[in-house]
């Protein structure tokens, strides 16, 4: 390790305006390609509170029409239709109903107060999400069934209108001037979770729209047993789906958004995620790479003679490689940090524009990211992997084409 070490040094010292380039080409790889993983994993990964996305299936939102010619068309679901498709799912451990969120006038009084998000759930969905309780506890069913005046409310309200969690607890919030009481607090959710993202939850009146049996404004989702994927419960989703429309005289129901969640966040319809991430990888990795072995083949040419020489002297292909790689692998590190330090500055300062989600969006709601959403070992181990690969691609092979060459050509500069 020393000899490598002083090797890079040397390499630092005689050549700075290579070795300049070869930091900067690494660390600006590095940067964006840990921007788009960091992004990636901020939506799709299992992340509290939403810390079971990979093993939960999404209704979307739904419309209905008219069998004979797709007329008469309405979006949305209604909680009927929503449950006779997801209840009664084998291979679904929980199943959550919700409404559309909206913005509420809330205050402590009829006469003061100010615009705050509210999302309508039902029971289990305290189930289905990691929240954390500071203080009471979630509406149970019978809340939900008897329709109670209650209500759930994040930190950040806690605060500003009692004072603490704790003292927020039975006391009465005015929600669009009717009464609700408080029953729990829970910590400030980002609004880069779009299905668990609010600042007020109340249990909402499944007799809503009870006019009309098929569309609505519900949602439905649904967590895999345990044993079950989540195509094996899509597949079984599907199948219930057809079911229900069988029951239908006139009209037909459809869920094409219908879909795992962490296929629904990035890739909507069929695609081939595949492709897309090898396509983005290749441009975020592969292509730097050839640049900058381009700039080591070139330099590679002021270092032929040496080369020659040393396979002159017995030295082995794979030792002469092995060294040029070792050298390079001490600037892929710099260059490796010096990108991360980079990608987590890009990502505070433009992060409402990187990492936005459809609840931000429409809410112009706050982008908070706290640590435990960026600081993961799977990140860390992709910095490494891409350091790595970095290294290897932009060096072994004009390395490789090098030695290669003739030697008695090479030492007549042929």
């Amino acid at each position: 390790m020393n000899t490598i070490i002083k090797q890079a040094k040397n390499h630092i010292r005689q050549q700075p305006f290579f070795t300049i380039l070869s930091i900067l080409g690494t660390a600006v790889s590095i940067a964006f390609a840990m921007l788009v993983v960091i992004n990636y994993d901020i939506h799709i990964g299992d992340i509290t509170p939403e810390s079971n996305r990979s093993k939960m299936v999404y209704s979307g939102d739904g419309y209905s029409f008219k069998t004979k010619d797709h007329s008469n068309a309405n979006p949305g679901m209604s909680y009927r239709t929503a449950k006779m498709i997801f209840s009664n799912i084998k291979g679904a451990s929980i199943v959550s109903y919700q409404r559309s969120g909206t913005k509420l006038y809330c205050g402590t009084n009829k006469n003061k107060g100010e615009s705050h998000f509210c999302k309508f759930v039902d029971p289990e969905f305290w189930q289905m999400y990691d929240f954390k309780f500071l203080a009471g506890k979630p509406f149970n069913k019978a809340d939900f069934q008897a329709r109670a005046n209650v209500v759930v409310i994040n930190e950040h309200i806690a605060r500003e209108f009692y004072g603490s969690a704790e003292k927020s607890i039975g006391k009465t919030c005015f929600c669009d001037f009717s009464p609700m009481k408080i029953i729990g607090v829970v910590d400030n959710v980002s609004s880069f979770f779009n299905f668990a993202y609010s600042e007020l939850w109340m249990p909402f009146d499944p007799t809503i729209k009870a006019s009309d049996p098929l569309y609505g404004d519900v949602t439905a989702m649904a967590l895999c047993a345990p044993g079950v994927s989540t195509s094996d419960l899509n597949d079984q989703l599907h199948i219930s789906l057809k079911r229900y429309n069988s029951t239908l005289n006139n009209y037909s129901f459809e869920l094409k958004d219908m879909c795992p969640i962490t296929k629904y966040q990035f890739f909507k319809g069929h695609v081939n995620t595949t492709a897309i991430l090898f396509i983005i990888a290749l441009m975020l990795l592969v292509v730097p790479a050839i640049n900058i072995s381009g700039l080591v083949s070139s330099q590679m040419h002021h270092q032929m003679s040496e080369l020659a020489i040393r396979r002159c002297y017995g030295a082995r292909r794979w030792q002469l490689i092995m060294r040029f790689i070792n050298e390079n692998l001490i600037l892929t590190f710099i260059g490796s940090i010096l990108g991360v330090i980079m990608s987590y500055a890009m990502l505070f300062i433009i992060k409402g524009w990187l990492l936005f989600s459809d609840t931000s969006l429409l809410n112009y709601a706050d982008c908070n990211i706290s640590t435990s959403m960026i600081l993961r070992p799977t990140i860390l181990l992709w910095v490494v992997g891409l350091a790595v690969l970095f290294n290897f691609i932009s060096v072994f092979i004009p390395v490789w084409i090098a030695t290669r060459r003739n030697i008695i050509s090479t030492l007549k500069g042929e």
